[in-house]
């Protein structure tokens, strides 16, 4: 039978308690050794091994075999330690203790305060297997908790292997945003060499701010130094600030960029936006960046955007510079001021309209022309019904154009002009009484309607075009429209659509020859349902032949699979195809193709594969294929992508799951590699 032996002293402050299989305690010494399943508790710590030796005055605690140390949160555990209970100072050795993301265990751990926490040949992972996938080693560490560690040196081993070897670094601890080093990589370019990047400290300005400061080292190029500021109040504002500059040796040169975004809700409900995007030349993003689509961008715009909706309203001033890096081009907008009225009705009257002030200055930085033009359109309409069944709709439209100067130089043109159409149509409904299968009953859906436009014939010589307003041309034309849905309704009451048909013809009275329009017919087949098809078609009435033809066949389905017959080893797969056919008078005809495959492909894989191609041609547009694998505590993904005209690339990353910033990506191989 188990005894249990309880001696409680009572101290000056607080109880200890005392319990162990055996217990002896000698008054001379004034040492109570406490053997088997030994537990000592006083306040918020407790103490437990398989033997211990407490010293009641001098409250020193020598614990011995499966130590177990628990401090308020705090836990650790080791071969033995030696604990003060007065200055709760203590050393254990080849303890381990959990911290934030991870584990950490060391030869000889001291803690020499609260806060203070030093190490002897230390170790960090965030793997729980033993031994763990891969661990940080550093023979000297110092933790400052919720702070940051200091540790000399550095060294990541990935089963047991050495990769990373840093000779100083400290890190964050505390929880949330903290200032401290973030993780560096290294690797290859054809542009810079070989390079050191992301040399960065990240500090935390405020709880609405932080900045970042970077320093990369090139092997062919020199220094490049940067500058991010990140702000951002909930509901208020929300920001980014980035500047870079490069100082290159061979040749001597210095290059920069500034980029950068802001949002911000201002007073009375509106609203600012604004955007930085400036380089010293066309080819710093091209040679700096990392990221390939970066490098495709030849534009670089900036603007300062303020709006502001009511109910009936909105209006937007925008202030744009777009220069080209190819051309050189610039074009400066100042401002676009635009304002916008909604829809207003007064009974079945209707009106809405809007006012628009552009002012720019386009053209290269040796040649550069300014114009402007004000405009003002308005629409109104009055839609009833004829006869209970027909929708009459006739709309009047009003545009009015102020230029600042016509094709002779002579300032101020303007230039106004009215447009009216009339739209006449109704609906009518047949359903059927009987159904076939799954199908209760059908319904047919016939929507005829003609529409006639007229917009008179104005002398608009003088016109110089400008900001999207040009010439209007005079209409004097009607158009037919019929359009057809077949509808379904299952036993269950869902209705489906089956099938829809549309067609239209128009007639221009002011052509003298072949005014009726080509006819356009287009048709879907089930467009509700995961398989689709549609197809369209142009008729020449006159020439009595199809002009153009276009199918096309999309699929989008998922499904689940259980993996040899285990109900655990559920796996998702979704499959996405289309192929689409046109040809057109007078042309080759064209295919095209494209297939999407994702999902599972073991418990701890998966990936997708896409494919572009022209089936007639069996030519192969571009094809990608990623992977991703759960390494336990890593995580891997694998990117590969070919283009047709033979350009490929491969993009590799490996990463820990719960230390993101700590990752390998293609660029560490690269160093490996032949290039």
């Amino acid at each position: 039978m188990r005894m249990n032996f309880l001696l409680l002293i009572t101290l000056i402050s607080s109880t200890t308690y005392f319990q162990a299989e055996k217990l002896f305690y000698y008054p001379q010494s004034d040492r109570v050794v406490l053997v088997d399943s030994a537990v000592v508790n006083k306040g918020t710590t407790t103490l437990k091994a398989d033997s211990i030796v407490y010293y009641l005055k001098k409250k020193l605690l020598f614990a011995f075999n499966n130590v177990t140390l628990v401090v308020e949160q705090d836990t650790l555990t080791g071969d033995s330690l030696f604990y003060n209970l007065n200055t709760k100072q203590g050393v254990s050795y080849n303890g381990r203790t959990h911290v934030e993301k991870g584990y950490l265990t060391g030869e000889k751990m001291y803690k020499v305060t609260d806060s203070i926490l030093n190490i002897e040949n230390g170790k960090f992972t965030s793997c729980d297997l033993e031994p763990p996938h891969y661990f940080f080693y550093s023979k000297e560490m110092k933790v400052i908790r919720g702070d940051m560690a200091i540790v000399r040196p550095l060294v990541l081993y990935i089963h047991e292997i050495p990769v990373i070897y840093i000779p100083f670094w400290f890190f964050p601890v505390k929880k949330g945003r903290k200032s401290g080093f973030l993780t560096p990589h290294f690797g290859y370019n054809s542009y810079l060499g070989k390079y050191f990047r992301n040399i960065s400290y990240y500090w935390v300005l405020s709880n609405y701010a932080d900045v970042t400061f970077t320093l990369n080292l090139t092997e062919r190029r020199g220094v490049q130094a940067g500058v991010d500021l990140v702000y951002k109040k909930y509901k208020r504002f929300d920001g980014n600030l980035n500047l870079t500059v490069a100082q290159e040796f061979l040749p001597m040169k210095r290059r920069w960029s500034l980029r950068g975004y802001h949002l911000h809700n201002l007073p009375h409900k509106f609203r600012a936006r604004a955007q930085l995007n400036f380089v010293s030349d066309k080819t710093y993003i091209e040679e700096y960046s990392e990221t390939p689509t970066e490098w495709l961008k030849r534009e670089m715009i900036s603007y300062l955007s303020i709006s502001r909706s009511w109910k009936f309203a909105s209006m937007n001033l925008l202030l744009q510079d777009t220069r080209n890096l190819d051309t050189h081009s610039i074009s400066t907008v100042l401002p676009d001021f635009r304002f916008n009225i909604f829809n207003v009705s007064f009974g079945n009257f209707s009106s809405y309209g809007n006012l628009r002030y552009l002012r720019s200055t386009s053209g290269t930085t040796d040649s550069l022309a300014t114009r402007s033009v004000s405009n003002s359109d308005v629409t109104m309409s009055y839609p009833f019904h004829l006869f209970r069944y027909i929708n009459v709709n006739p709309t009047l439209s009003f545009k009015a154009t102020l230029f600042d100067r016509d094709i002779y130089g002579n300032p101020n043109y303007f230039r106004w002009i009215y447009s009216a159409s009339m739209g006449i149509g109704t609906v009518i409904y047949g359903y059927s009484k009987f159904g076939i299968g799954p199908f209760k009953r059908f319904r047919h859906t016939f929507r005829p309607s003609v529409t006639f436009s007229y917009t008179p014939r104005k002398d608009q010589s003088r016109l110089l075009p400008f900001g999207g307003y040009s010439v209007v041309n005079p209409t004097k034309a009607g158009r037919i429209s019929i359009g057809n849905d077949f509808d379904a309704k299952l036993k269950s009451d869902k209705v489906i659509n089956l099938a829809s048909i549309n067609g239209g013809v128009s007639y221009n009275l002011l052509k003298t020859s072949k005014k009726f329009s080509d006819v356009s017919i287009s048709m879907s087949v089930l467009p509700t349902l995961p398989v689709k098809i549609s197809a369209s078609f142009t008729y020449d009435p006159y020439e009595r032949m199809v002009k153009s033809r276009s199918y096309r066949l999309s699929m989008n389905r998922s499904f689940q699979l259980f993996w040899e017959g285990d109900t655990t080893d559920l796996r998702k797969y979704s499959v996405r195809l289309e192929y689409q056919y046109s040809r057109v008078t007078g042309f080759q005809p064209s295919s095209r193709m494209s297939m999407v495959l994702t999902g599972k492909l073991t418990r701890n894989w998966s990936g997708s594969y896409s494919l572009n191609l022209d089936p007639s041609k069996f030519k192969i547009y571009e094809q990608s294929l990623q992977l991703q694998r759960d390494l336990h505590c890593w995580a891997m993904s694998f990117r590969w992508w070919l283009r047709a005209d033979g350009v490929w690339n491969y993009d590799f990353k490996i990463w820990i799951k719960n230390l993101p910033d700590v990752k390998f990506k293609k660029s560490f191989f690269d160093l490996f590699l032949p290039h």
